[in-house]
């Protein structure tokens, strides 16, 4: 489970103990223990004002809005502690909100796949660090520029997307919207954007340049994997991925265990860790840089080289690492990747 909650409202006095989702059944379907949220990315905020799912049941669970959106693609956000613990599969979701960036607004009536919800809520999930079983917990709803929506299932170490959708333009009065600011609607965007936009990227969007493909391509799925190498004798452990389009998994260097992904986006961090000849147990973070990492794709994956090898050499002391993208003999070092190691015991 990520652990970068940012706002948690405790709408009513309920308990919410933190750990596996478990599953509870009905005369008529399946119940999860699960939580609505919802995120945007940094420097594309959004206002959400209406959001909820409408389950198999016909319940309505309310994802939190009324509140400007701009966690970051793919991480956690706002929870409600609301409403029974266990709550039925989402099978439509309702949305309306403004778009900070390109002044407008849009809404979305969506149909979700339940019944792939219900099975990925059944899944059982190894965590990594505790190798004990987990479950998905979260249902992320995702909002980029040009009224794109994605939902993720979260779990401790995994999430998948489920759906990329697309919300229409509408209108909204403003003051209905938002009664208590004394602000004008075109004074309340600009007010948003010096405060949570860069202003890197605030000159950009104010000359209408807004990538609205970048969240799109981050979908793109490719044939890669990791390996670990070491200049002395070592056992490998597990990889966990992050990726561009916000999915995670984990690959561990056992072939009995499998990722639960066919494929993956482009790698944007990964955790290694690994044991030495002498039993230490270390780990690594390795954040890459996503332009020298989609240029080094584009430049490895042509017609007839399909699958890319994403190495990360481990020095002899266990203390420095180099990355490198490798297929069918060329290669390509990741100058430009973040890499912090430790030890286990620290």
């Amino acid at each position: 489970m990520k652990n970068k909650l940012k706002i948690i409202l405790l709408i009513c006095s309920c308990s919410f103990l933190q750990g596996s989702c478990q599953q509870k059944n009905t005369a008529q379907m399946n119940k999860f223990e699960w939580l609505p949220t919802e995120t945007a990315p940094k420097n594309y905020p959004v206002y959400l004002y209406k959001a909820y799912f409408t389950a198999e049941d016909n319940s309505y669970i309310r994802i939190p809005d009324k509140r400007t959106v701009y966690y970051g693609w793919g991480e956690i956000g706002s929870i409600h502690i609301s409403g029974d613990d266990y709550k039925a599969v989402p099978k439509k979701m309702n949305l309306i909100w403004l778009a900070y960036t390109e002044n407008k607004y849009y809404k979305a009536e969506v149909e979700l796949p339940h019944k792939k919800i219900d099975s990925l809520f059944q899944l059982e999930l190894k965590d990594p660090r505790t190798e004990n079983i987990q479950h998905f917990d979260y249902i992320s709803v995702g909002i980029a520029p040009g009224g794109m929506i994605t939902l993720w299932m979260i779990g401790t170490a995994y999430q998948i997307e489920i759906g990329t959708y697309y919300g229409t333009k509408t209108e909204v009065d403003f003051k209905e919207m938002i009664p208590t600011t004394n602000l004008s609607e075109k004074e309340f965007i600009n007010s948003t954007l010096k405060d949570e936009v860069s202003d890197t990227v605030l000159k950009e969007i104010k000359t209408g340049n807004i990538p609205f493909d970048r969240w799109k391509n981050y979908g793109k799925k490719y044939n890669w994997k990791i390996v670990l190498s070491h200049k002395e004798e070592f056992v490998p452990g597990q990889a966990k991925i992050t990726m561009v389009n916000g999915e995670q998994d984990v690959q561990y260097f056992d072939n009995d265990i499998k990722p639960i992904l066919e494929s993956w986006a482009l790698p944007s961090s990964t955790r290694i860790q690994w044991q030495d000849k002498n039993g230490n147990l270390f780990a690594a973070k390795l954040l890459f840089d996503e332009q020298e990492t989609t240029k080094a794709f584009k430049t490895l994956l042509t017609e007839n080289n399909k699958e890319v090898v994403l190495k990360a050499h481990i020095g002899t002391f266990n203390d420095t690492i180099k990355t490198t993208l490798s297929n069918n003999g060329n290669e390509i070092e990741l100058t430009k990747t973040q890499i912090k190691v430790y030890s286990k015991t620290d």
